[in-house]
């Protein structure tokens, strides 16, 4: 149910004066009701006039000469006299406030440097504070507080109940010290009810259950503005506050810190409910379980210019997003810093998040998986114009997708993170499927894959570029593994990618990668394969590649084909030149395994022989084998051009005049190169003729050999 409009009943109007058009108010007029006693009693014609008198005369619109000249109407408000000052307090001895008309309370002045504001507090036994209702369903009052300290309540809402439709605004107000055996130590919102919050503070309260700052329950709607929620402890969800059963809560402005959960959600636990935070902070909140920021479950949140910071959880120290829920971090949403035994920054189960417009998840961590994002049982996230940086797990440092979908977008970067064992900027694991597209996965290390490792997954990149990535032991830039699963590579660059072990760009083990109009270039292994290395039964296909420039220490400078179980790689339409062995095989070592080479490929460059070159196979002469016993013998600097950079977008052109132009087979041209331009094929007409008649005609030409095509 939307918010009422926070203004209070109009004056009545007759059938009669509305007809000749004169407004004529009903008897009961506005009246300002002076409280100038802070005792806790009701006692008539005393002279003096108690806080609890007047509200017992606004609710039953009697007069209490005590208190006002005129009895109680609309627009009804209590203020207090001079003698009651911003350090003054009343305490409570009888029993809880009702308020069950509408009306405003308006404090002293706040104390403009110290704060200190009118305390209302509770010293009756088990008492809350203040209950604003009338009992009556779709019709609650509406009550502004001002400038009030409300403190020491036990119960339900043990500061302030809200409750049947109530509308409460609190301006400049404190809720503290309050305690809950059940839900909302400070606040509670039950029934259709509404609070606003505008420059106010609920802090140091108590739940044994829910909500200890504020619940809000069963379709009610809270709105806090430059407010703050701090402090707060529950024993169940939502230390700070907890949204359920198809509320509704907005923050803008507004601080959730400090606050503790026993249980989930140590900000805000949100369930079944949608929550939206606007230019917020949820920091140095903690749970025992999920969200140490904020736990979503079955709910829709999103997050605008908004900070979650600091936060500790078991599982999504940030955030976790539970049961179906959709999550939207947008506009500069800023998760950095918190820390879990999984999703350091955010965990997804079940459950969708999309981050959109340059949104930052930094610096968190985590002890097992997903450093700074953990997705598992059918979660799905995606990340457009989004930066994954600096995280920490054991595995997956940025990211870690198990049974899952994952997609980067839109400009998205995955760098600087760090994995103890596995997937230093993505683990892939159990069905996971990851679909990059225009995305950088850069400067993350791990033991194995650097980059992304993979096991039991499809992945598909695109137009993305992987580089800078280290792994202590196999593929600097990307480790595939597994029983099943595969890999593509299309329209994108392995660059500057380095291990210490096998595969300096890629290391495959028992699985396929296919790289398709793509570029390997300047990657390292310290053991074999330079660039590639397909070991275990792994199998490599190419397809108008390019690899160039790839160092191994050991055999394989370009490619590495290693010989146990039948480890394959399929080569055509490809540039493999200008790579460089410390041991055999400059550009291409077959250890044994299955090397198959279709269309034309060009291989090597004439400073070197071919047995520098091939080690292990020799290549048929269809193809164009540039080394300076080949059959066209050709520099390297005529081969390709200089390395052409947009930032990190690196790609080699062929040099004008190289031998691979207009020379792969026209079957297996694609249509477009690395750049996506469209591929220029060369054609011509060969015709036989007897006395001008056609008797047989060839078509011929081509595309260019590897990944980018000469302009």
């Amino acid at each position: 149910m939307p918010p009422r409009m926070h203004h209070f009943r109009p004056f009545c109007k007759t059938a009669l004066a509305l007809a000749i058009g004169q407004a004529i108010a009903c008897s009961a007029q506005a009246a300002t009701l002076t409280v100038d006693s802070t005792s806790d009693n009701i006692i008539p014609n005393d002279s003096a006039c108690t806080l609890r008198e007047a509200i017992v005369s606004v609710n039953t619109s009697t007069l209490n000469t005590d208190c006002s000249a005129n009895a109680p109407g609309t627009n009804d408000e209590i203020v207090f006299a001079p003698s009651i000052t911003n350090t003054s307090a009343i305490s409570l001895t009888v029993d809880q406030l009702t308020i069950t008309n509408d009306v405003i309370v308006t404090g002293p002045q706040i104390d403009p440097v110290f704060g200190n504001t009118l305390i209302i507090n509770q010293t009756a036994f088990n008492r809350r504070v203040l209950e604003v209702s009338n009992g009556l369903n779709n019709t609650g009052p509406i009550v502004e507080l001002n400038n009030l300290y409300i403190s020491e309540g036990v119960g339900y809402g043990a500061g302030v109940l809200a409750n049947y439709a109530a509308d409460v605004t609190f301006n400049n107000c404190i809720v503290a010290l309050n305690s809950s055996g059940s839900d909302g130590g400070g606040i509670a919102l039950v029934n259709g009810s509404t609070a606003t919050l505008n420059n106010s503070m609920v802090s140091d309260n108590s739940s044994a259950n829910d909500g200890a700052g504020i619940a809000i329950g069963s379709n009610s709607v809270a709105i806090l503005n430059n407010s703050a929620v701090s402090y707060n402890f529950s024993i169940g969800n939502g230390g700070g506050v907890f949204v359920s059963d198809g509320s509704t809560a907005t923050l803008n402005g507004t601080l959730i810190s400090f606050n503790s959960s026993s249980s989930s959600s140590g900000g805000m636990h949100i369930q079944n409910s949608i929550v939206t935070l606007n230019n917020s902070h949820l920091g140095d909140n903690s749970a025992a379980i999920n969200g140490g920021g904020f736990s979503a479950i079955a709910s829709n949140v999103t997050t605008n210019n908004t900070t979650i910071y600091n936060n500790i959880a078991n599982d999504g120290g940030g955030l976790s997003g539970l049961a179906n829920s959709i999550i939207t971090l947008s506009n500069y949403t800023y998760v950095g810093f918190n820390s879990a035994n999984q999703g350091g920054g955010i965990n997804v189960n079940d459950s969708t998040v999309t981050t959109n417009n340059e949104s930052y998840i930094y610096d968190n961590t985590a002890v097992i998986d997903g450093g700074g994002i953990m997705a598992s049982n059918n979660a799905t996230v995606t990340l457009n114009n989004t930066y994954v940086g600096f995280n920490t797990a054991n595995q997956g440092g940025g990211v870690s997708v198990n049974d899952s979908i994952f997609t980067g977008s839109n400009d998205s970067y995955i760098f600087g993170n760090t994995a103890i064992t596995d997937g230093g900027g993505i683990s892939a694991l159990s069905g996971a499927n990851i679909n990059l597209n225009n995305t950088y996965i850069s400067f993350n290390s791990a033991t194995q894959g650097g980059g992304i490792n993979t096991i039991d997954s499809v992945i598909s990149v695109n137009s993305s570029y992987i580089y800078s990535n280290d792994a202590f032991a196999n593929g600097g830039g990307i480790s595939v593994g597994g029983n099943s699963g595969s890999v593509s590579i299309r329209y994108s660059t392995l660059y500057n990618n380095s291990s210490s072990g096998f595969g300096g760009a890629a290391y495959i083990s028992a699985r396929v990668l296919n790289i398709e109009n793509s570029t390997v270039l300047s990657n390292s292994s310290n053991s074999r394969g330079g660039g590639l290395m397909v070991n275990n039964g792994g199998s490599i296909i190419l397809n108008n590649a390019t690899i160039t420039g790839n160092y191994a220490f050991g055999n394989g400078g370009g490619i590495n084909v290693y010989n146990t179980a039948n480890s394959a790689a399929t080569i055509s339409n490809s540039l493999i030149a200008g790579n460089v062995s410390g041991s055999n095989g400059n550009e291409i070592a077959n250890e044994n395994g299955i090397l198959n080479l279709l269309g034309i490929n060009l291989f090597g460059e004439s400073a070197n022989s071919s047995a520098d070159s091939f080690f292990g196979f020799v290549p048929q002469l269809q193809n164009i084998i540039a080394t300076n016993d080949g059959n066209q013998p050709t520099p390297i600097n005529n081969i390709i051009g200089n390395v052409t950079s947009f930032g990190a977008k690196k790609t080699v052109p062929l040099a004008d005049g190289s031998p691979a132009i207009d020379r792969a087979q026209l079957s297996r041209c694609r249509s477009q190169d690395q750049l996506r331009r469209v591929r220029e094929l060369s054609f011509f007409v060969v015709i036989e003729a007897t006395n001008g008649n056609v008797i047989s005609f060839d078509l011929g030409g081509s595309c260019d050999i590897g990944a980018v095509e000469f302009n």
